[in-house]
């Protein structure tokens, strides 16, 4: 029997873990070497450990799906091994732990990937092509609009009610990150947080506006307390918690056409003006499973077929500017914060 082309650790088996560990059982090359948790017993046949130090077994790669703001300690020791690493999104909560990661992963010589899963589905990948490509002109702006209710249960992970837990660094990184890929990077962010929903001791919504590089500008209301149908994972079903919803949340708007995302719904361009009807043309485009296309991804990089298509530095790009959102909140006066690249 040929050897697996690679042995995964998965580090931290909370929502995120477990769903990583599904997609390597189920994968038809990848292995599942062993689990770290301190706390959870899973009961999956492999070998589990409380600790990285206490990890006994052949392992080529590491998944780090630990809270936040363990990252850090644990991609560096991870590294420290000679592991490949996937590191969970965000890659840290801090520009200096993330720094720390990144030459950590440069001092061992090990490929570090991290974990914005939705940069591997083939519509966002098909949505950049089209973008760049002036299938809506220049782009002049764009609205996005993520609106789920997490269930109270969702809470009972305590680190998720403390500093970095609440949907800025959870959800809205998502949309950050997507937006730079998509449109390009953002040069100026204004941002109002509010926890009057859940009375929470973290914001359950945020609002911002945004101005990009290329002088487009964009909107963006994101909530984890309110009850719609519009969302990223709603429109495209990549999360089997979250039913289908409304399509196209985003909406690109350009000089020759506009985009709805990530439906792929093109406004064409024979129209000119407002007066004109525009035609309507849906592109197609395949959907797959984001954290497969993911995995399939990290198995090439580990076996040296392939670079990490989001490196350290492209998330800590994207880490600075869901800072600056909540530096952005925390500034009383109305007046643009901009983002430090």
């Amino acid at each position: 029997m040929s050897r697996p082309s690679a042995e995964i650790l998965v580090i931290g088996a909370g929502v995120m873990g477990q769903r990583h560990i599904e997609r390597i059982r189920a994968h038809p090359t990848a292995r599942l070497a062993g689990i770290v948790d301190p706390v959870r017993d899973l009961g999956v046949g492999v070998p589990q450990f409380r600790s990285i130090a206490d990890v006994n077994c052949l392992v080529d790669g590491a998944i780090i799906a630990t809270p936040n703001d363990t990252h850090a300690d644990a991609a560096i020791e991870a590294a420290a091994h000679g592991w490949g690493i996937l590191v969970e999104k965000p890659i840290a909560t801090s520009e200096q732990d993330a720094k720390r990661i990144i030459e950590a992963a440069t001092r061992a010589d090990v490929p570090l990937l991290i974990g914005h899963h939705r940069r591997h589905h083939p519509r966002v990948q098909r949505a950049r092509d089209m973008l760049s490509s002036g299938a809506i002109g220049r782009i002049v702006g764009v609205q996005t609009l993520w609106g789920m209710r997490k269930p109270d249960a969702y809470f009972e992970a305590r680190w998720r009610v403390g500093a970095g837990g609440g949907p800025i660094l959870q959800n809205l990184i998502h949309e950050i990150d997507l937006l730079r890929f998509l449109i390009g990077d953002i040069k100026d962010i204004q941002a109002i947080a509010s926890n009057d929903a859940r009375q929470g001791p973290v914001e359950d919504s945020v609002s911002l506006s945004l101005r990009f590089a290329s002088g487009a500008l964009g909107s963006v209301l994101l909530t984890d307390a309110g009850l719609s149908p519009w969302g990223f994972e709603a429109a495209i079903g990549e999360n089997p918690e979250v039913a289908r919803g409304a399509p196209d949340p985003w909406h690109i708007l350009g000089t020759e056409g506009s985009l709805g995302f990530p439906d792929l719904t093109l406004y064409g361009r024979a129209g000119q003006s407002w007066s004109d009807t525009l035609p309507v043309k849906p592109q197609p485009a395949e959907s797959v499973d984001p954290f497969v296309a993911q995995l399939d991804h990290f198995l090439d990089v580990l076996a040296g077929k392939a670079s990490p298509s989001v490196t350290g530095e492209d998330a800590l790009a994207t880490l600075r500017a869901t800072l600056a959102v909540i530096h952005a909140t925390q500034t009383s006066a109305p007046e643009i914060s901009a983002v430090k690249q």
